[in-house]
């Protein structure tokens, strides 16, 4: 059935037309269709010939220790066989802890050989947010490895609902998933799944995203998706045989899905970054030299800390291996690309991509060239198969320049959420260009068709039409921030802004009777993953409102510098050390840093300024990471911190 009207309530006339000439730049604009290659094969037929003709070469390696494809293939069938005897079957979904070793990798291709979906799960993410995204899932079974089995088994025991596979998901938590012996038969693998269903009807995965209603969403991709951005990532990168893949994305994080597969399928190999790289870009630059990585798939925000550190770092800018950088998540400009390729000393060529977990991790995609140097860099044209469209709110095409809000269609919109009534909100079918009715996902991004010194029309993203941001890589609704924190003791009101350009600090404004910005932070904790608490917790009187009695953001962000200004008083001595953080603090934020109570954060800090924080300390000769400032804000708990680890220095 063809809808009237997009998810926001907007009529849909039939009566306003574009110039034929504007429809002909859409129209050839989204003329993407491909056929998938003459050998082109299910994803499990097509791991297996990979497995069965590599079994020797390494298809994971992590934590210092690897799986050969021999041992990917054996161990998954093992776990395979396990599930079966507790039931998991096509259309069933299995959980499976994430985390930075190779445990988590046979397991995921386990499910996929039952036929049933994975689902990643972070075994440090609050109890509460776990078991409401098992029961949204559905999850038959909760595989952990030996590191977080007895967590996840004490929280599910505790919780009453993973008692049995027919009253909830069930714990199979085994030692160690990489020593499995070997399955008594082999998963034998057909072209085609002895169920039948097709690559369409088969969900392949889950990924959970922040949702608006203070819930996260499920989002359910089929087999036939991934497929298609498989293809493309191996035809459009060159994934070769002997190629090292970066897997720095966590497996809850969709990203991951375009780093393991294309490596698994080709024979390559998937190097997981150890936490202590993807935390520290100078680190983070020593271990791609030492690992030899041909592909880096990196969000906007680490790929600029990552910059930084080349910049300043000349001994570390060689990485003669490094043929692909993909970044994506956030808008960067030309003149980003062009110190890149400036600085860095690498064969590499520099891939901008777009595209929400909705749709298969990636819809859009442009080749920045080195030559460019002044403008915001576009994302580009859609991949093979997807068509891409900006619409007005009365859901009719802009004419090319205009800008309007933007829709994905095509092989890689995903099955929709695991919530029916989310999914009602968020895909729509609609007939956008020459009477052919589409299924459309509305992205909630602003976007404009540009034309590029070339000529040719691109798509240039423009932000977003609602309150959903991403900050260090990560989309997030700031509704399901707002709601954990009006869930907090003590709270009985709450705003979430964002601060920077781009947003790079969360700022969470309270009104109740707890004032303790510490202990509203460490509420929040255990409420929300990491990436999700506030950096700051402003108590405020009431919230300032305009007229209309709307938020009053301009008056919140007055409130903002009051609480800057009221910072600690100036301290008359520092320790030597407390000196080099504040004048450090002080020449990376441009304030003057004068106490061992000054706050990072407060006085405008992001997860990119710390990184730069470090490299200033660094030269020094005091050991940190950007990470130790992220936990550590303050002039004075930093230096305690430095100073109880004279031994890395």
């Amino acid at each position: 059935m063809v809808s009237d009207n997009v998810a926001g309530g907007f009529r849909w006339p039939a009566d306003r037309l574009l110039t034929e000439d504007e429809r002909r730049v859409w129209r050839d604009f989204n003329q993407t269709a491909a056929e998938q290659p003459p050998h082109a094969l299910r994803l499990l037929p097509w791991f297996a010939r990979t497995a069965r003709d590599n079994r020797e070469r390494t298809a994971v390696a992590a934590a210092g220790r690897t799986l050969t494809y021999g041992d990917l293939d054996d161990r998954s069938d093992a776990i395979a066989s396990r599930l079966r005897a507790v039931g998991v079957g096509p259309g069933s979904v299995v959980a499976v802890t994430a985390t930075r070793t190779v445990s988590p990798y046979p397991a995921l291709l386990a499910a996929l050989k039952t036929g049933a979906a994975y689902v990643p799960v972070n075994p440090d993410d609050p109890a509460e947010r776990l078991m409401l995204m098992l029961e949204d899932c559905q999850a038959a079974v909760l595989l952990a490895d030996s590191a977080s089995a007895g967590k996840l088994a004490s929280l599910c025991e505790h919780l009453g609902t993973c008692a049995t596979v027919e009253e909830g998901p069930a714990v199979a938590g085994w030692e160690d998933w990489s020593a499995l012996p070997q399955a008594n038969s082999r998963v034998e693998i057909a072209d085609g799944p002895a169920d039948g269903r097709t690559a369409e009807d088969t969900t392949a995965y889950v990924i959970y995203t922040s949702g608006s209603t203070g819930r996260p969403k499920g989002v359910r991709v089929a087999e036939s998706s991934l497929l298609n951005l498989t293809h493309w990532v191996i035809d459009r990168h060159d994934v070769r045989i002997d190629d090292r893949l970066a897997q720095n994305a966590p497996l809850t994080f969709d990203p991951s899905v375009q780093q393991i597969f294309p490596a698994w399928v080709t024979g390559a190999c998937l190097v997981v970054m150890p936490q202590e790289a993807l935390l520290d870009a100078f680190e983070l630059l020593t271990w791609l030299r030492q690992e030899d990585i041909t592909h880096l798939d990196i969000v906007t925000p680490h790929w600029l800390q990552l910059l930084d550190a080349a910049v300043a770092n000349p001994s570390h800018r060689a990485l003669p291996h490094l043929r692909w950088t993909i970044v994506g998540g956030e808008s960067f400009s030309y003149q980003h690309t062009c110190q890149w390729y400036e600085v860095v000393q690498s064969p590499g060529r520099l891939n901008n991509i777009y595209g929400p977990t909705e749709a298969t991790v990636n819809a859009t995609e442009i080749e920045v060239q080195p030559q460019l140097r002044a403008g915001k860099v576009p994302i580009g044209r859609p991949l093979p198969n997807y068509r891409l469209y900006v619409l007005d709110e009365a859901g009719e095409l802009c004419p090319p320049g205009v800008q309007g809000e933007l829709y994905i269609a095509g092989a890689g919109l995903a099955q929709g959420y695991c919530s029916a009534e989310a999914t009602r909100r968020a895909w729509l079918v609609h007939r956008v260009l020459d009477g052919r009715a589409e299924r459309l996902y509305r992205t909630g991004d602003l976007a404009r068709m540009v034309q590029d010194a070339a000529g040719e029309w691109q798509l240039e993203f423009c932000g977003r039409a609602d309150r959903q941001v991403k900050v260090s890589g990560y989309r997030l609704e700031l509704e399901e921030i707002e709601m954990a924190a009006k869930s907090c003791r003590g709270v009985r009101d709450a705003v979430v802004i964002t601060v920077g350009d781009p947003p790079d600090q969360l700022v969470c404004f309270v009104v109740g009777d707890e004032d303790d910005p510490a202990l509203i932070r460490q509420q929040l904790s255990a409420k929300l993953p990491s990436y999700m608490v506030p950096h700051l917790v402003v108590p405020v009187t009431g919230m300032p409102l305009t007229p209309s009695g709307k938020i009053d953001h301009p008056r919140l962000l007055q409130e903002l510098e009051r609480a800057r200004d009221r910072g600690p008083v100036a301290a008359a001595t520092m320790s030597e050390v407390e000196q080099a953080i504040a004048e450090a603090f002080s020449a990376v934020l441009g304030t003057r840093v004068t106490s061992p109570g000054d706050d990072f954060f407060l006085l405008g800090g992001s997860s990119l300024l710390a990184l730069r924080v470090a490299g200033r300390l660094r030269e020094t000769g005091l050991a940190l990471r950007a990470s130790d400032l992220l936990q550590h804000p303050s002039v004075g708990t930093l230096a305690a911190h430095i100073s109880a680890r004279p031994d890395e220095s």
